[in-house]
């Protein structure tokens, strides 16, 4: 068993996805940051037929778990059992994780806080690893659940990022253009060939099938407020935060590698939890 591979494994995965996570919250945060041109294009109140009438645009508040799947199977948690097991085969003394947090490894959890006004993200994902500091056999069995993650939150007045992991907290302009999506309403109201409407959190969705068996179904009734209702691919949670479109279910393709999402909780009309928003650490 290569424990320092192992441990090694553990930090550049982490360090990679809290990369690439900050970088997707901070494309989606200098949205509406421009040319005035476009700004004007997509402001609620445009005289441009085309633009999305935001006017009674509701808040919105989601909750929904994201994991990678390689042919139906949670590959990070299928590992971390086999290191529990290879541990305890060669005889090392070994600490697992607690059995009511196994199932969180290589899991995320999306909530979103959305209105025309503020805009507010917190992306969590958990993994199983020994101490950074672990040096020896007994050590690198020794398993916590790590988290990794970034909780972002923008007005008109200032952003803030918030790294899950280390603390760090970074603050900066806000943006006054926020919109609620950042596409017009009439290009998503064309469907897709072989989309099929379905109800998913209490929600309309289209469902789109892709040829490898891969599914997303994307919520339909936003179109009048500028979020497309419909996909033509299979979901990625690296394409973006739901800035124009928001999947509410996606099924991985059966045989390859791909990306399961459940919405848990959609909430369109409601008040938005102003302190559970805000980034805290």
């Amino acid at each position: 068993m290569e424990f320092r591979t192992m441990q090694d494994t553990f930090r550049s995965v982490r360090t990679g996805r809290v990369t690439g996570l900050a970088f997707a919250l901070l494309l989606f945060l200098g949205a509406g940051c421009s040319d005035a041109g476009d700004q004007d294009e997509r402001r609620p109140g445009s005289t441009d037929p085309a633009s999305p009438d935001a006017g009674d645009a509701p808040s919105l508040y989601l909750d929904q778990v994201v994991q990678m799947l390689e042919n139906g199977r949670n590959a990070q948690l299928e590992g971390y059992r086999h290191r529990v097991e290879s541990c305890r085969n060669a005889g090392i003394a070994t600490q697992p994780l607690p059995s009511s947090d196994e199932h969180l490894v290589g899991t995320s959890r999306w909530r979103m806080w959305r209105d025309r006004e503020h805009f507010a993200y917190r992306m969590e994902t958990w993994h199983a690893e020994p101490p950074d500091a672990a040096r020896t056999p007994e050590a690198l069995c020794t398993f916590t659940l790590a988290l990794t993650g970034i909780h972002g939150y923008v007005d008109a007045q200032r952003s803030i990022l918030v790294d899950l992991e280390t603390g760090t907290r970074t603050e900066g302009e806000g943006n006054p253009d926020i919109v609620l999506a950042a596409v017009d309403a009439s290009s998503g109201s064309d469907p897709q060939a072989g989309s099929a409407p379905e109800t998913v959190a209490g929600q309309s969705c289209n469902r789109w099938r892709s040829q490898r068996g891969g599914t997303a179904c994307v919520w339909s009734g936003g179109a009048r407020w500028g979020f497309a209702s419909h996909t033509d691919r299979e979901f990625d949670p690296g394409a973006g935060m739901h800035a124009d479109q928001i999947v509410l279910d996606a099924d991985a393709p059966p045989d390859a590698i791909g990306y399961e999402l459940e919405t848990t909780t959609f909430v369109v009309g409601a008040p938005l939890d102003r302190d559970a928003m805000m980034p805290k650490r």
